[in-house]
């Protein structure tokens, strides 16, 4: 102190600013543009996979090519084929057909029954002239109709990953001079808050950049079908010694090939099937989700119109009754934003 005025020691109060711009303020903008951002981002990759003919339904052979590709179309075929006694096995593992197609008279049914018209093996009928020439053009249709995504459509959609990547490139850049600058003044805090939001920022564009194979509309209806034959799933126990050719093609396609273990041990094995594996079955998360929140309303209404048990009229029991409802809504959320990325 000298003249009774308080010294103040400016060095120790010096204050390192990067590019000319705080900590506070650049954290803040880069969190703002980086939440419009990546939000932009996925509302114009949902926009661009929701596109797609929402008027027609799949059939069993689409469903197969949709979900298990060339081979899921194949199978779907062939079990049409095995319903109505258009197909075989014979000697040496080979497949041989015999009369004509009636259940389906498909382009891809058609070429597969007359490539097995001399018995042979199942990877030569998939390879054989006529047969990838009907799986080309079932592939055409199905872009045609927006449901699956050729690779024009798919390096569209993931360009969006790309300003992204862009900024999350700015953000390693803005780290790494102020980790430089941390020796001369010191910003506690500064690196730990400006890495978490690179660290995010890297992982929505990582997610945005995985190539979709099915549009939203497809996976829709691929859902849609599961659900409408739900009697198919092998949970069910369906007997499939009383199923149509239309009811096996759907479940072949819907739960995979190894449903022919049920139905033709030897065909099954001939087309490569594994007897231990199981027929997929996936669990429906959305259609629980709705199960959850229909189940969640009804004991909301128990609770309003009896106004009995436990903490009857009081209105904290009848708030907690509608907890569940709001976490299967939050659930629901969830999963479509999953599906948009």
């Amino acid at each position: 102190m000298l003249g009774g005025t308080p010294s103040i020691d400016v060095a120790a109060h010096t204050v390192v600013v990067t590019w000319g711009i705080s900590d506070p303020l650049f954290l803040g903008a880069y969190s703002v543009i980086a939440g419009v951002s990546v939000l932009a981002a996925v509302l114009w990759r949902w926009r661009a996979v929701s596109r797609g003919d929402r008027d027609r339904e799949p059939n069993a052979i689409e469903l197969g090519y949709l979900i298990d590709g060339p081979l899921g179309a194949c199978f779907s075929s062939l079990a049409g084929l095995w319903r109505t006694r258009a197909v075989a096995t014979a000697p040496l593992s080979t497949i041989r057909s015999r009369g004509e197609p009636t259940a389906d008279k498909s382009k891809l049914t058609r070429a597969l029954h007359q490539a097995l018209r001399t018995p042979q093996s199942w990877p030569a009928a998939v390879a054989d002239g006529p047969v990838r020439l009907a799986l080309w053009g079932l592939q055409k249709r199905l872009i045609r109709r927006g449901w699956l995504i050729d690779e024009d459509r798919a390096a569209r959609i993931r360009m969006v990953a790309l300003p992204v990547f862009g900024l999350a490139a700015v953000g390693v850049l803005r780290l790494a001079a102020v980790v430089n600058d941390a020796g001369a003044g010191g910003r506690p805090g500064a690196e730990v808050g400006l890495l978490v939001e690179v660290v995010a920022t890297l992982v929505v564009a990582t997610l945005l950049l995985r190539r979709p194979r099915m549009s939203a509309v497809a996976r829709r209806e691929v859902r849609w079908a599961r659900r409408r034959m739900r009697y198919l799933s092998p949970r069910g126990g369906h007997n499939w010694g009383a199923a149509s050719p239309k009811e096996l093609m759907f479940a072949v396609a819907l739960y995979g090939p190894a449903v022919l273990w049920a139905c033709d041990p030897r065909l099954a094995s001939v087309i490569g099937t594994d007897s231990q594996e199981r027929a997929r079955d996936p669990v429906d998360v959305e259609l629980a989700v709705v199960e959850g929140i229909g189940r969640a309303r009804r004991r909301r209404r128990r609770v309003r119109l009896w106004g009995s048990g436990p903490g009857a009229g009081n209105l904290d029991w009848i708030v907690d009754a509608t907890r569940p409802s709001r976490f299967w809504r939050l659930v629901w959320w969830f999963q479509r934003v999953r599906r948009a990325l």
